[in-house]
């Protein structure tokens, strides 16, 4: 088991938006509508939407 990190409580990840990073993307709905009622033959052994 080398070369594997290991972290002492508390572990605090810093999860703000900053100004470098690109804006966040959001879906059309028409595109999710699409995915959501193709999921199953997208994913057919199982995987679960969101």
């Amino acid at each position: 088991m080398r070369h594997h990190l290991a972290y002492a409580s508390p572990v605090v990840i810093d999860a703000r938006m900053k100004p470098g990073y690109p804006e966040e993307l959001i879906v059309r709905e028409d595109i999710a509508r699409l995915v959501d009622a193709r999921w199953d033959e997208y994913f057919p052994e199982g995987i679960k939407p969101r």
